[in-house]
């Protein structure tokens, strides 16, 4: 690597055809890579779109140049146009196979059959125009550029179309040869969770075509191929045209540091002594479910958490246009006194805001509620949670899903400690317990259910001292990530007191989860979580303790909630642990942000010499 000062230095060319204002994601990626890049000593050339703005905060790390007409988000797409195609009544994805073919010959001449070709036709008109436009623009960004093999290109966001824009780009261009070109891919290729993927293959099959034929045009460029989650780059590695690797995703230094909320008086975002700030920060997106799911816990936890003055509860929302309605409004329940929490209960401000606004409203949060959908959240990353937890912040994320798997590792360890620093009263194997004969264990041990025909439930006895249990097990099957068990506590008369959903642990470890519990009879009922795909676990260990259930936290850095109508719980497990989660997530943000830091990102990119990705 070539140091500031040196005579010829490399170049570092960032591209985000995206990036079209100051704000967003986009933005900060860029800001954060590209001063990486100028620190590290590279000429660095920032692509934007041509609508963006400039900006001192970006032109300070390097020249800029607004070329890229078009942004990656296009409907044409099968990658970043996947969800608007799913929405729409035109599917642009050819069926094929027999029976499709003779329906197409007895409905040659029908209406319907004519303008569906049409549209189809139109539709790949405009992804060849597309396709086109970005091998242009990449023409006119590198032009005159002299490029050396010290240099890296860097496109931070693209489909499939770009790819093979760019590809066209570069097989014209043979002095690009020697250049290190890195692709990062942020959409989801399949839809919902690992067992889904097989009823997707037509999908990626359209989608691998496309990388084959971009491929096949660069046989000797230089390619390095990523993706944001371990989960995308399963996905995308499923393909079999490369090997895609996670890039860590590059959060701001502002928002690491020094944790406690300190506002001066003129602060936009005063910060109450007594209560607790949960907030959902970010754009409100059908996706984030927070229309659904927040009205309905502000009158569940009212009496007991609103009223009292123990929590008052942040959203960002967009500024209403008149004559729309505001995209999210919450209102006190009716006929309920406002007790302690006053007018202010609710606090709303808006989206986006300035980078210090937004800086102070994170760092001022108590816990993050981020209650996304957890399927279309399984490999899709959420970089609200990236800043939450660089901040030292406790969250409440959903199980199943990307956020809930960044923080089961501090979970599982969590109740490690609990079985390490406590007296394990007794330890039981699947022998000492009785089971339903409606579904009874396999040879070795093995325990297998799916979601709702073939549960597997097992009784067994607390003894006086004991009071809790914490469950160990391994995975049988299947092995891969993207399976979970969910664990149902049942009470005396059959109602589910207490849900665990459990996933695959880190490096083979065995799974760990801590049941409190007053009862003396254990119903333990256990279930695939999301899907009806039979699946299985073995060597079933049961540690019953001696913990107070009241004061013995269950998690820690933050809760992983089973489901809409268990985010109460995790409120209250948050409220009456809140000095144990927030210690937790402060020591747990240094490690996170180290992962994270932009020359983390940066040196993964150049630091690649010896790494030939397709």
């Amino acid at each position: 690597m070539q140091k500031a000062g040196s005579l010829n230095l490399a170049n570092f060319f960032l591209i985000d055809q995206s990036l079209k204002e100051l704000g967003g994601h986009h933005h900060d990626y860029v800001r954060c890579v590209s001063s990486a890049a100028a620190q590290s000593g590279y000429l660095t050339t920032i692509g934007t779109n041509r609508r963006f703005r400039d900006s001192d905060s970006l032109s300070n790390h390097g020249q800029i140049r607004k070329v890229f007409r078009e942004t990656t988000y296009q409907r044409d797409s099968y990658l970043s146009g996947l969800r608007h195609l799913t929405r729409s009544r035109d599917s642009f994805l050819p069926t094929g196979g027999y029976a499709d073919d003779q329906f197409q010959m007895r409905n040659a001449f029908s209406p319907g059959r004519w303008m569906r070709s049409l549209r189809r036709q139109r539709h790949q008109g405009r992804r060849q125009r597309y396709i086109r436009n970005f091998a242009q623009d990449c023409e006119r960004f590198f032009k005159s550029t002299l490029l050396t093999e010290n240099d890296h290109a860097f496109f931070a966001t693209v489909n499939e179309m770009e790819f093979m824009g760019l590809a066209a780009f570069l097989a014209n261009n043979p002095r690009t040869l020697q250049v290190n070109w890195h692709l990062q891919f942020h959409f989801n290729l399949f839809e919902g969770r690992t067992p889904e993927y097989q009823s997707q293959n037509r999908l990626a099959m359209l989608i691998q075509q496309c990388f084959d034929a971009a491929l096949a045009r660069i046989p000797y460029h230089m390619l390095h191929l990523y993706t944001t989650s371990d989960t995308l780059a399963d996905q995308f590695n499923r393909l079999g045209v490369g090997n895609f690797q996670v890039l860590a995703y590059p959060i701001r230094p502002e928002l690491f540091g020094e944790q406690t909320n300190t506002h001066n008086e003129d602060s936009a975002f005063p910060v109450s002594d007594k209560r607790l700030r949960i907030t959902c920060p970010g754009e409100v997106r059908r996706e984030k479910k927070m229309v659904q799911y927040l009205q309905p816990l502000v009158n569940r936890i009212w009496d007991s958490h609103i009223r009292t003055g123990n929590v008052q509860i942040v959203v960002q929302r967009p500024v209403r246009k008149w004559p729309s309605r505001e995209k999210i409004k919450l209102d006190a329940p009716a006929d309920k006194e406002f007790g302690e929490a006053g007018d202010d209960w609710v606090r709303y401000y808006s989206h986006p805001l300035s980078d210090s606004d937004y800086l102070d409203l994170i760092k001022n949060t108590d816990c993050g509620l981020l209650f996304y959908d957890s399927r279309a959240y399984f490999s899709r990353r959420a970089g609200v949670l990236g800043e939450l937890l660089s901040c030292g912040k406790p969250v409440i994320v959903p199980a199943g899903s990307w956020l809930g798997d960044q923080i089961s590792e501090p979970n599982f360890q969590h109740v490690d400690s609990l079985c390490k620093r406590h007296n394990v009263c007794r330890s039981l194997v699947l022998e000492e317990v009785s089971w339903n004969k409606q579904n009874v264990p396999l040879p070795g041990g093995v325990l297998s259910f799916d979601q709702s025909e073939h549960p597997f439930e097992l009784q067994f006895e607390l003894e006086e001292g004991e009071s809790g249990f914490v469950l160990e097990f391994d995975w049988h099957w299947p092995q891969n990530q993207g399976v979970y068990c969910q664990f149902d506590l049942n009470g005396p008369w059959g109602e589910t007191e207490f849900t665990q959903i459990v996933g695959h642990r880190i490096n083979g470890m065995s799974p760990v989860t801590y049941f409190p519990t007053t009862q003396q009879a254990v119903n333990l009922r256990m279930t695939n979580a999301f899907h009806n795909s039979t699946a299985s676990i073995r060597l079933l260990a049961i540690h019953t303790v001696n913990l107070d259930p009241i004061t013995t936290p269950v998690g820690a850095v933050g809760v992983i909630a089973a489901g809409e109508s268990d985010i109460p719980r995790a409120i209250d497990e948050v409220v009456s642990h809140f000095d144990h989660y927030q210690s937790s997530a402060t020591r747990f943000a240094e490690s996170w942000y180290r992962q994270h830091e932009p020359k983390q990102t940066f040196s993964s990119l150049v630091d690649c010499s010896d790494r030939r990705a397709a």
